[in-house]
């Protein structure tokens, strides 16, 4: 069968993270059978798969000729390019191999992935390095990664701006991601929460939207003082563009939702991302800015590169979601495509509880 040349850039195909492929033609429910699909080989790689892994077709790599090329990334800090059709003859080696923990991309001496024991969680073990699913920019041959390492004793959680031509870091990167805000929540110093490389994973895969990359940040088990944190970055410099978190006097609320992507709705002017919180704290809103985000979806205005939240949705048992560790947070947020009648515009989200909630993205509800 010919390659699809669909491309798979990011987790679930496109900003929307709806997982539909929309150009699909020649599969139908006749010609997949048992008989015509199976594993056709496998590939060896060194460290858990946590990231999903994506797929360009039609590359011209730096072995000169051309792949349809599959790219994994592990918990050991390590990415692959690998020919997606065949492991055999040219194929038996990935076509390039880099380790985020060389200077080569900005480690410093002594490098490793972070043992799970540092963070008293074994939910990823035996190690953390690169969790989340990446972004591939098609039109500029760019990955943007996140790998977490471990240098001499203190901890770093890293932006990448891979050449997916050649494995090489672009210009300006990586850059290491740090935030504070103002706030007097758990872990907090004098008034400022500061964001913590090692309580912090980045679980959500990463996404992109009119020149900026969205980072989302959960816990390790909810060990430590961790947070719900979300950055933005400018995908040409790696400049922080902004930085919000969801518990800035409190505790938790982190955003995780098992590794989906951020769901970007770019029907409305600057862009309008949708995420979900787990367990933390909850305060009445609006003013929105005020934070505290427990157990709720929130909409966060895109515009100019910021993250400005503009509405919110909190289920009314939110207190025993929390104590109860019901995290609302543990599903991921599906956009269906407009709709007909009085309602367009709908998202659908199920957390621990398994209570499926249908919500207008343009008036989410408030406290229910």
């Amino acid at each position: 069968q010919t390659p699809t040349p669909v491309i798979v850039p990011t987790w679930r195909y496109d900003v929307t993270h709806a997982g539909a492929n929309t150009n699909e033609t020649a599969l139908t429910p006749s010609n997949v059978s048992a008989s015509t699909f199976g594993k056709l080989f496998s590939l060896t790689v060194d460290g858990s798969v946590y990231a999903q892994p994506l797929y360009v077709p039609a590359l011209t790599m730096s072995d000169g000729l051309v792949h349809n090329v599959l790219f994994i990334a592990t918990e050991h800090d390590t990415i692959y390019a690998f020919d997606a059709d065949s492991n055999g003859g040219v194929n038996t080696h990935p076509i390039w191999q880099i380790t985020l923990l060389s200077a080569a991309h900005g480690a410093g001496a002594g490098a490793t992935t972070v043992p799970y024991t540092d963070t008293g969680s074994p939910d990823i073990a035996p190690e953390i390095g690169i969790t989340s699913t990446p972004y591939i920019n098609a039109s500029t041959n760019t990955m943007y990664v996140v790998g977490k390492t471990k240098e001499n004793g203190t901890y770093f959680v890293r932006l990448h701006a891979i050449n997916i031509l050649t494995g090489a870091e672009l210009p300006g990167s990586p850059v290491a991601i740090q935030g504070t805000v103002a706030g007097t929540g758990n872990g907090s110093s004098g008034g400022q929460l500061a964001f913590s490389p090692l309580w912090q994973n980045n679980r959500q895969a990463i996404a992109y939207y009119n020149g900026h990359i969205y980072i989302a940040f959960g816990a390790h088990g909810d060990n430590g003082p961790w947070h719900g944190w979300v950055f933005a970055y400018d995908a040409a410099t790696l400049a922080q563009t902004a930085v919000i978190c969801t518990s800035p006097n409190g505790f938790g609320n982190g955003v995780w939702e098992a590794g989906s992507g951020l769901s970007i709705d770019i029907g409305s002017g600057g862009g309008r991302m949708f995420l979900t919180t787990g367990n933390g704290t909850y305060a009445s809103y609006p003013p929105f800015n005020a934070g505290e985000f427990g157990d709720s979806i929130v909409a966060l205005d895109l515009s100019n590169g910021k993250l400005t939240p503009i509405d919110a949705f909190t289920p009314f048992n939110q207190g025993h979601l929390s104590s109860a560790d019901l995290d609302q947070g543990s599903g991921g947020i599906l956009m269906l495509p407009d709709q007909q009648g009085a309602n367009p515009h709908i998202l659908m989200q199920m957390g621990k509880e398994g209570r499926m909630l249908v919500l207008n993205r343009d008036h989410l509800g408030g406290y229910a």
